[in-house]
């Protein structure tokens, strides 16, 4: 049942004490451990409003943000790709692709650009409600995005795609940071226009490369979708065994 207006849905219940998970990427693939001294790890820590190991869930959403050219719709492929093996109820949204079907004549000023993500939240949020597990990939950095969403979507895991600016720049498959810098294209995230990194996402990926998209996918599939045991909460915080 939803709250006042259809905007709320019902929040759901916790309990559970905190556990402590560490994860790392290796040749072999993605291994679990509770405390091992490892290089380049992954700490997860137990959270409220993640999922709680029931194969009868709701549905739920994957929130991939950041900036233009961090690799959003790559990683948010392979991971429909990898949700699909396994289940039926999956849907992919593309910010590009959304913002051409909602507003395409919309501009992308930090107002304009605000607008269209509580629409993308929105439709988010409603997909979820029927059942769906929805992936979307979209910049919306701004802060009342992310507050909106952990109040308004019971199952609800946020992923930043963390890159330097000078990466993106180097990157630029779309020619974005060129046209910007040369002075052709204006409110640039980034660039002339501020952003917002994201305080407590649940995952950060550093995607500078050097990881395959396929495998970071693959770290998210099975961080939120196969772990049952656990519940899963951020900000997760990389770090390295001191030498």
């Amino acid at each position: 049942m939803r709250g006042s207006g259809g905007d709320h849905p019902p929040r759901r219940g916790l309990g559970q004490r905190p556990k402590v998970l560490v994860l790392t990427l290796c040749p072999q693939g993605i291994r679990f451990n509770l405390f091992p001294k490892f290089k380049d790890m992954t700490h997860i820590q137990n959270s409220p409003n993640i999922f709680e190991g029931s194969s009868d869930l709701p549905g739920r959403v994957f929130w991939i943000t950041g900036l233009s050219g961090s690799g959003k719709s790559t990683i948010a492929w392979h991971l429909v790709q990898q949700l699909r093996q396994s289940r039926n109820n999956v849907v992919f949204l593309d910010g590009d692709v959304l913002r051409a079907i909602l507003a395409n004549d919309s501009g992308h000023s930090l107002d304009d650009r605000l607008r269209l993500a509580f629409c993308y939240a929105r439709l988010c949020q409603e997909l979820a409600l029927q059942g769906h597990w929805v992936v979307c990939a979209t910049m919306s950095l701004f802060a009342d995005i992310w507050s909106w969403n952990r109040e308004n979507i019971a199952y609800y895991h946020e992923i930043y795609l963390r890159v330097p600016l000078s990466t993106l720049v180097q990157r630029d498959s779309k020619g974005i940071y060129s046209r910007a810098r040369d002075g052709k294209l204006k409110n640039v995230l980034g660039m002339d226009l501020p952003f917002q990194e994201p305080p407590s996402p649940h995952m950060v990926l550093d995607n500078d490369g050097s990881v395959p998209p396929q495998q970071l996918a693959a770290l998210i599939h099975h961080t939120f979708a196969e772990t049952r045991s656990i519940q899963i909460h951020g900000p997760i915080h990389h770090w390295k065994e001191s030498p």
